[in-house]
């Protein structure tokens, strides 16, 4: 049950019905994916320069098999990529439920235990999103 209000997202209608296979939308979920992952990269790399973070390397011993993702995080710099990049992948879950990609008929739904309520809203950039004001 949720314990907050119901969380009102205005959408732009023709967000209802795109493909997430769509040419547009792949471009724009892309571009949002990079702008996420050089931020994040900006704050690893500040964090490990200052001392704060420590991100491992995976020392690669000649001859020996490396599991899936390891052999992207063989130096110091592809580590922090390899983080920066699954952290930014993890933030994007959301980018299509926000957006409301999809959702023909529907009007809302649960996310993370509160309940969420679509409102069309053609003033709203297409793929664009944004949260109803509290009143």
């Amino acid at each position: 049950m949720a314990t907050e209000e119901t969380l009102r997202i205005h959408i732009n209608p023709q967000n209802r019905s795109v493909s997430t296979a769509a040419p547009e939308y792949l471009e724009a979920w892309t571009a949002a994916l990079e702008k996420r992952r050089a931020e994040i990269e900006t704050e690893l790399r500040n964090k490990v320069e200052s001392g704060e973070l420590e991100i491992p390397v995976v020392n690669h011993v000649p001859g020996t098999v490396l599991k899936p993702g390891e052999a992207m995080q063989t130096t110091a710099e592809d580590a922090l990529r390899f983080r920066a990049h699954s952290l930014a992948e993890g933030d994007m879950q959301n980018w299509a439920i926000m957006r409301g990609i999809g959702m023909v008929g529907v009007a809302g739904g649960w996310d993370h235990g509160r309940a969420v309520e679509y409102v069309d809203d053609p003033e709203v950039p297409f793929l664009g999103f944004k949260f109803e004001e509290a009143a």
